[in-house]
């Protein structure tokens, strides 16, 4: 301390304060935008995943199909979400995260809607729906 009660601090101290302190806030600033473009991988591999599978869920003929692709669309799902650092999908935007909400309520309520379908078969009409005398 000098004379006025001033702390003199010694030299390699403002060296180290001057030259490392910036450094490790750029390392973080590396860190988080690292984060950001593993977020965005997972969201447009995510969104991929759910329109694809929501494709085939269309053109499944029965409720076998149906639950298999369901099986193996949620195991491809833990598998890409297990390719990611943890917590990368608390990176994920806002707006992105409201694509893969909607992505995935249309999936859900397809996949619902068919499974129903399935399970009760609407009978075929065995008839023409207008009057044929009248024609």
């Amino acid at each position: 301390m000098n004379r006025f009660g001033i702390k003199i601090v010694s030299a390699a101290t403002v060296i180290f304060a001057v030259a490392v302190i910036p450094l490790l806030g750029g390392c973080s600033k590396k860190q988080t935008e690292g984060k950001r473009v593993d977020a965005v991988r997972l969201f447009s591999e995510s969104a991929r995943l759910i329109r694809l599978y929501i494709d085939s869920l269309s053109s499944a003929t029965d409720s076998a199909t149906l639950l298999d692709l369901d099986a193996r669309f949620s195991n491809r799902l833990t598998d890409l979400n297990f390719q990611f650092p943890s917590e990368t999908d608390l990176d994920i935007s806002e707006g992105e995260n409201d694509t893969l909400t909607n992505l995935t309520i249309k999936y859900v309520a397809l996949r619902d809607s068919l499974l129903y379908g399935f399970a009760h078969p609407q009978a075929k009409p065995d008839s023409i729906t207008t009057d044929s005398i009248s024609n």
